[in-house]
């Protein structure tokens, strides 16, 4: 995934990147408030597990996709992590949705009779990488994110959206 046009940073600076990971067929699945949060702990819980010298600068959770900062050592790193992230949460979203979500079940199932079962997708297939070439611009990012649910008209103020790295 090397793209020779892309400007790599310094050998001692970090690969930063802004991702997203919008949900198959732009689905509205994270509106509920339990797997917005079993997306954020999902974050998390794949930033610990992979490198503890990642640095997660800032995400949000909205309706039909997450969206987070990262920092890695490498570039394989971040590719890594974001197919962890979304192996693990696909897992751990399809089983509650299976559970206790029965009116999303359709926004997820796919059968074909060849397969004898039902497939589950959560996200689309790949995501949106931006390489960010500064601090600057990872600051910027972060507070673009903050504000995404407001920009969105999904509340008036950053502090009333629960499933972002807003801290007040």
């Amino acid at each position: 995934m090397h793209n020779p046009y892309r400007q790599q940073p310094e050998p001692d600076e970090p690969y930063r990147f802004f991702c997203t990971v919008p949900t198959f067929n732009q689905a509205s699945l994270l509106a509920k408030p339990h797997l917005a949060a079993a997306v954020i702990a999902q974050l998390k819980a794949t930033t610990a597990a992979i490198h503890p010298n990642h640095q997660l600068w800032g995400y949000v959770v909205l309706p039909e996709s997450v969206q987070f900062v990262l920092e890695v050592e490498a570039e394989r790193d971040y590719h890594l992590y974001v197919e962890t992230f979304k192996e693990a949460s696909t897992l751990s979203l399809t089983q509650q949705i299976l559970a206790h979500d029965e009116d999303l079940i359709d926004a997820i199932t796919f059968f074909n009779p060849a397969w004898n079962a039902p497939v589950y997708q959560i996200w689309q297939a790949g995501y949106h990488s931006q390489l960010l070439e500064s601090p600057y611009a990872v600051s910027n990012k972060v507070a673009d994110l903050i504000f995404k649910p407001v920009t969105q008209g999904l509340v008036t103020h950053p502090a009333d959206w629960p499933y972002s790295s807003y801290q007040p």
